[in-house]
């Protein structure tokens, strides 16, 4: 039996519950957070959440846009794309409304509007609605259509590596909830 959602604390709930838009904020703020605590935290895309030894032989988390959130909203710190491995953390009952989460952050952070709410369970057939996603898959998926129609969503890198194209990630993903707050998503 699934732990009820009062068991959760405030940050907890508003994860398990909030809107695709609200979502994507939660995570630019706990990725702000990761990036923040650098002794801690390491940035990289292509990780979930995963503690190892840095270059320097110290140990951090690395983390990506869905994992910090799992980092700084659960203290989860380790995670390979499982529900199993969900299950056995704090997230006990509500393993599969996370991942469907993390996949979703996982679609938006590579400008997948429609996949991202897809993960979420929200399909719509509303016209306008339909057409504000395509417009923003459009927009920023990075793979759209074919490669000669690619989106312009900027890839995330370690931060002191390019902080200006990181802001301008998160900037990116920033106008993306606005969007779907517009639409009520």
């Amino acid at each position: 039996m699934a732990r009820p959602l009062s068991d959760f604390n405030a940050q907890q709930q508003e994860f398990l519950t909030c809107k695709p838009s609200r979502l994507i904020m939660l995570a630019i703020e706990d990725l702000i957070r990761c990036e923040t605590e650098k002794d801690k935290f390491g940035i990289n895309m292509s990780i979930w959440v995963e503690e190892r030894k840095d270059d320097t032989g110290n140990k951090r988390c690395y983390v990506c846009l869905a994992g910090s959130c799992l980092a700084q909203r659960f203290e989860v710190f380790d995670y390979y794309g499982s529900s199993e491995d969900l299950e056995e953390t704090i997230i006990d009952g509500h393993a599969e409304e996370v991942e469907k989460r993390l996949e979703a952050l996982n679609c938006f952070r590579t400008g997948e509007v429609f996949y991202g709410l897809r993960n979420m369970g929200i399909v719509t057939e509303d016209p306008q609605m339909s057409a504000i996603i395509h417009a923003l898959d459009k927009k920023f998926d990075t793979c759209y259509d074919d490669e000669d129609d690619c989106g312009l969503m900027v890839p995330y890198h370690e931060p002191s590596a390019n902080p200006e194209a990181n802001a301008k990630f998160k900037e990116q993903l920033a106008e993306i909830a606005t969007e779907l707050a517009k639409i009520g998503l």
